[in-house]
């Protein structure tokens, strides 16, 4: 997975910076998605009588 790259002046441009920020922050919540979807799946695997609640 590659990494952007964190060449940013702070002082003169901030945009950069928050797009910078949210970029890990997806890249986090997207790897968390994954981890429940991948725990949930084990689960139904080991309990197949189970439905998922929504």
């Amino acid at each position: 997975m590659d990494e952007p790259a964190l060449a940013v002046n702070i002082e003169s441009d901030g945009l950069l910076l928050d797009l910078y920020l949210l970029q890990i922050f997806k890249t986090q919540y997207a790897i968390k998605e994954q981890l429940f979807n991948f725990f949930n799946l084990q689960y139904l695997w080991r309990h197949p009588n189970e439905r998922v609640k929504i």
